[in-house]
């Protein structure tokens, strides 16, 4: 599967950049120690679709040496306005401009799904050095919120609303492309938000860049509505399965 990215249209995130990088969450720790179960001491990972670095960074600060990588410069120079000894390069998957057999592990953090086609598997086994490992956290929303909210969205946009995780099997992808001794996991948790930071999380996916900027104002007010509807103790309770499949790298 391979998305066509559009300038700013749908798949693209470096015109919500900073929307982006006040919203989306940080990984729980258990999912860090488990990918730093499988790794050497002090590893030397690769970041791919970083984005604006938040999960880049959540990994640098277990003591590692860390590149990101992403195909938006724009999302690069967010990443890049935190000081951290990180470092990020504008580079698609598919064609990555660093040497092979470098790294002991490749991560995806809710990204594998835009290019998850054999062209990029191809580069992330090049630069992955014999025997590690490519590990891809993804964040499924469950329960009926997110098909809720896509309703409303969809009211506003005449074409049917997009998916890149139709049909979307990470581990099926890993086995094609050769990975061996697969593992898959699953966690659920629950997500507690406030009726902007709900509202905040829409804005912040590329399905906002579909909304014609005439109609962004009403696009708004209609989901503040359905999300003030959603609150019961305080917040809008918002059901996650972090999915997370791991494979090393044949021989």
């Amino acid at each position: 599967m391979n998305t066509k990215v559009q300038k700013d249209g749908y798949g693209t995130f470096g015109n919500l950049s900073k929307t982006y990088d006040g919203i989306r969450p940080t990984i729980p720790d258990q999912i860090i120690d488990d990918l730093f179960s499988h790794l050497p001491h002090q590893p030397r990972i690769l970041d791919v679709g970083c984005g604006t670095g938040i999960i880049t960074r959540q990994l640098a600060k277990q003591g590692v040496t860390i590149v990101g990588t992403d195909i938006d410069a724009r999302m690069i120079e967010e990443a890049k306005q935190y000081l951290e000894k990180i470092d990020y390069l504008t580079a698609p998957t598919e064609k990555l401009p660093l040497p092979d057999s470098t790294f002991d592990a490749v991560t995806a953090f809710s990204a594998f799904h835009w290019f998850a086609n054999a062209q990029a598997l191809a580069e992330i086994k090049r630069v992955l050095k014999n025997s590690e490992y490519l590990f891809i956290a993804n964040r499924n929303q469950t329960g009926n919120l997110r098909k809720e909210y896509l309703q409303v969205l969809q009211s506003f946009v005449e074409k049917p609303l997009p998916s890149a995780k139709q049909n979307y099997e990470p581990a099926d992808l890993l086995k094609s492309a050769e990975f061996v001794n697969i593992l898959e996991k699953k966690l659920p948790i629950v997500e507690n938000l406030s009726v902007e930071q709900a509202l905040t999380y829409v804005r912040s996916t590329s399905l906002w860049n579909l909304i014609p900027e005439w109609r962004k104002q009403e696009v708004e007010d209609s989901l503040m509505k359905f999300f003030a509807d959603q609150v019961t103790e305080g917040f809008v309770h918002r059901p996650i399965e972090i999915q997370t499949v791991i494979g090393k790298k044949r021989i």
